[in-house]
């Protein structure tokens, strides 16, 4: 008898396993929409020091900066090709 209730449970837990699995942890386990993607265009200070001294220059070097993110099978145009 107990073998049987054993049986029962256990396939119950497997059968709520494969439906856990299968239909509820991909809609809650999704953190961010397929295709997502995230860029950032800003404009910042550049200074490398001199390699022989160690020393950074006097004079900082003004640079734009791209930055583009995003998800496996994102086909959108990176913001720097348009």
């Amino acid at each position: 008898m107990i073998n049987r209730k054993l049986l029962i449970v256990g396939s119950f837990l497997l059968v709520l396993a494969a439906v856990w699995k299968f239909s509820i942890a991909p809609r809650w386990t999704q953190r961010m929409p397929p295709g997502w993607a995230w860029q950032a265009n800003y404009i910042g200070i550049s200074a490398m020091p001199d390699p022989a001294s160690g020393r950074f220059p006097a004079d900082n070097t003004t640079a734009t900066y791209h930055h583009f993110l995003s998800l496996p099978g994102c086909f959108l145009a990176k913001p720097w090709d348009s």
